[in-house]
């Protein structure tokens, strides 16, 4: 659905509708009459005040609370704007606010001493140019940067006695003694506002990097003052290819109201000047909050969920939350880590792969599929560098491929005079062939659950650009009994390069290849489509083996000729398991012996990962097959903050991401997680409740689904209460019968009853756009 549609609030919704049924039904009473329109004024008399919040209470109870700040990892707070974000931490008595913002990187890239760049050729899989991270890896840049510390002083202030986050006004209030200091990042612009009567400083990043062993790479930041405005400049340099950047952090007050604003050489020509004016309008806006609380109130208005398992509540709606704190419309997209209480490691780059991924796989299913923009908006500015980059690494190749480690700025390798056009390369990570079709499996959630001709028009060029890259691939590589030999590449991260039919390719140049024909006959181009249809049908299947421990029972084979003990077989990624999700080649409408080869599959992962990158995927691939208690209990082993062992919840209310550390960006996956216990519609088919254990209750509000359908529907008592489709964009609706019965569809507005017929692995019926409908079972008629 576009975000900018408007509706009635699911409350107001709910409220009208039962009231309209109520009546439908004693118009025409049966013996059902008196139960259903009890439940309906039940529910209904159960509803929360708000009129746009589904669940304003459950967003409540998601608020996060600490006695201490002073572990600037597990207990400072975090706020942000999606472009703009600070962690809130103590020293003594002192409040900090380490700032950071999306596009403060230092992009030098000192290729002088690089070894050449690989060069693959699919016909012969032969490789020249086989090197390591070298060279340019082993400079301290690129990295993302802070922008500055500011320091609320301490003197004569008590120490922090608790602190709060309340995640639906993205507000923190600090107390100390008797005193009650609040920070926000203002939602409408790049401004921190804080209410303290504290006085503030500014600390440059120069101590921080010393800290992180980078100093000497960059200089000392610049303090000033302008018409009474305190400022600091930090500058970044360039290289040859690639300009520096000016970041100017200006402080100015109002009595006890503090604003800070951030603004960039990136964002304008006269950063100084520009946030001068952000914190003069600013302190003069005495709107300032109620603004910013409006646009979070618009936020989560969107959807909502309501479990009896708290604990997956709180991790819902806490990870929707930090996913908007670094992902906006209009915004930058993140590296590896966001808020910079650490530098993340591999330069904090954009790994496409599990890690990119993960960090944007919960924004389309959860209703904000404008929080992938970012991502998209990059690939698209980006898009000249995956061109060169594909037809400079693989011998024949047309399209685009981007090396595993890429940045939010890259320059023109056509405008580039350093040596490798400012690439930094490496293997045999940067090389594993179904990167690209990773990458268009999570951008095509923006059209799937939200499928405008806009959204469409701005991931096509990208889709087709990685589609004819495989094009061009599969066309060179050895045909063998009728079937494309893929490779040489590389199983992340088991194994050594020059390993051919990896599963991980399998499913991300199947899944890329099958999504550019869709995208293609929507866009009406039928060229593409016959080039697809060149190669699809070549593409091999999964390799299988004997698993011992499981009675010798096949289960999914790495690569051909892999072996289960190849250096223990520990598979770090759950790329085993990528073809049942994200990949969505095997699902619950799966031949059995598909569904059992990928369970017997779970539980070899589960039996070998080190649990450092697998925990979201093996449990969303539970939840596509049905094990629902599995993945919950699995899901908690992982995460839980009272019976974790991997990646425990933090008292911040982050998770410490095993083997990583204190990461923020790629664990908001866990939202996704959630959501496909809740509502899953892989292949255009909706299921409702897949995989929630039916002795809890739950209810959700306005969860997408695949061809722009948002769903509502509520299970209480083991029952599925309600169900109701609203129809953003139109067409036919096929989904599971809730009820494993028939049903009846009636379209709300009118009352009129819909036709349906029965298909293959569901239930179609026609709806209009912009029209809700109510399902109702036969039990219930």
């Amino acid at each position: 659905m576009n975000s900018t549609t408007k509706r009635p609030t699911m409350h107001t919704w709910i409220l009208n509708r039962r009231v309209r049924m109520g009546y439908l039904f004693l118009k025409n009473p049966n013996k059902h009459t008196v139960r259903l329109v009890s439940l309906l004024l039940l529910v209904t008399i159960g509803l929360h005040a708000s009129e746009t919040i589904p669940y304003p209470d459950a967003i409540k109870s998601a608020a996060v609370s600490v006695n201490s700040i002073s572990h600037i990892s597990r207990n400072g707070l975090v706020v942000g704007n999606g472009e703009l974000n600070a962690i809130i931490y103590s020293v003594g008595n002192d409040l900090r606010l380490r700032i950071g913002k999306n596009d403060c990187w230092d992009l030098r890239v000192n290729t002088k001493n690089d070894p050449p760049m690989p060069v693959i050729d699919p016909a012969t899989g032969t490789v020249t140019g086989f090197h390591g991270p070298a060279g340019s890896w082993e400079s301290p840049y690129p990295i993302a940067l802070p922008c500055a510390e500011l320091i609320l002083g301490g003197s004569g202030q008590a120490p922090v006695s608790n602190a709060t986050l309340d995640i639906g006004k993205a507000v923190a209030t600090i107390k100390s003694g008797g005193n009650s200091e609040d920070v926000r990042v203002l939602a409408q612009n790049n401004v921190i506002l804080i209410r303290s009567n504290r006085p503030a400083s500014f600390a440059g990043i120069l101590d921080f990097l010393k800290s992180n062993g980078l100093s000497g790479s960059i200089s000392k930041a610049e303090e000033g003052t302008k018409d009474a405005y305190h400022y600091i400049r930090q500058s970044i340099p360039g290289d040859e290819d690639m300009s520096g950047m000016d970041i100017y952090v200006v402080h100015g007050r109002k009595e006890d109201l503090q604003a800070i604003a951030v603004v960039t050489s990136r964002d304008s020509q006269h950063p100084l000047d520009d946030a001068i004016a952000l914190v003069a309008s600013t302190l003069g806006d005495p709107k300032a909050i109620t603004k910013h609380e409006t646009i979070w109130e618009e936020y989560w208005s969107k959807s909502g969920i309501q479990l009896g398992d708290r604990e997956l509540q709180n991790w819902w709606y806490r990870m929707l939350y930090f996913n908007r704190v670094f992902a906006r419309s209009n915004g930058n997209v993140i590296g590896l880590a966001a808020c910079f209480d650490h530098l993340a490691g591999w330069h904090n780059s954009l790994k496409f792969n599990y890690n990119i991924q993960q960090t944007y796989l919960a924004a389309a299913a959860v209703n904000h599929p404008e929080l992938l923009e970012p991502l998209i908006d990059m690939l698209n500015r980006n898009l000249p560098r995956g061109k060169w980059f594909a037809a400079t690494s693989f011998k024949g190749a047309e399209g685009a491929f981007f090396h595993s480690d890429s940045y939010p700025f890259e320059p023109d390798p056509a405008k580039c005079v350093s040596n490798y056009k400012h690439q930094q390369t490496y293997m045999p990570w940067g090389y594993t062939l179904g990167m690209a079709g990773h990458t268009t499996v999570v951008i095509w959630d923006y059209y799937k659950f939200a499928p405008t001709k806009a959204h469409l028009e701005r991931i096509y060029p990208l889709i087709k650009e990685f589609g004819t890259f495989y094009w061009s691939i599969l066309k060179q590589c050895p045909l063998v009994d009728g079937k494309r030999k893929i490779g040489p590449s590389f199983f992340p991260e088991l194994g050594e390069f020059n390993q051919y039919n990896v599963c991980y390719d399998i499913s991300f140049i199947t899944a890329s290849l099958r999504i550019a024909r869709e995208a293609a006959l929507l866009k009406k181009d039928t060229a593409f489509v016959a080039r697809i249809d060149e190669v699809i049908n070549q593409l091999p299947t999964y390799g299988t083996e004997p698993d011992p421990e499981q009675g010798g029972q096949t289960v999914i084979q790495k690569w051909s000729e892999g072996t289960l003990k190849e250096k223990g077989g520990v598979d770090r990624h759950g790329t085993l398991l990528q073809g049942i999700f994200p990949a969505g080649l095997i699902n619950w409408f799966s031949p059995h012996d598909e569904k059992e080869l990928a369970k017997r599959t779970i539980h070899l992962v589960e039996r070998t990962t080190s649990h450092a990158n697998s925990n979201v995927t093996i449990n969303i691939a539970r939840a596509r097959l049905g094990l629902g208690d599995e993945a919950i209990a699995n899901a908690k082993l992982c995460f839980s903050g009272t019976t974790g062992k991997y990646s425990k919840e933090q008292p911040n209310g982050l998770f410490y991401w095993n083997a990583h550390g204190y990461y923020m960006t790629e664990q908001v996956a866990i939202a996704r997680l959630v959501t496909e216990l809740l509502l899953q519609s892989v292949g255009d088919v909706i299921r409702i409740f897949p995989a929630w254990p039916t002795s809890t209750d739950a209810q959700f509000t306005n969860l997408p689904a695949q061809g722009g359908f948002e769903v509502s529907a509520s299970l209480v008592g083991g029952k599925i209460t309600e169900v109701r489709i609203h129809s953003a964009v139109g067409g036919s609706v096929k989904l599971e019968s809730p009820w494993k019965q028939e049903f009846t569809v009636v379209e709300v507005g009118s009352k009129v009853k819909v036709p349906v017929t029965t298909e293959a692995n569901g239930t179609v019926f026609a709806t209009s756009a912009g029209k809700s409908y109510l399902l109702l079972p036969a039990s219930d008629q």
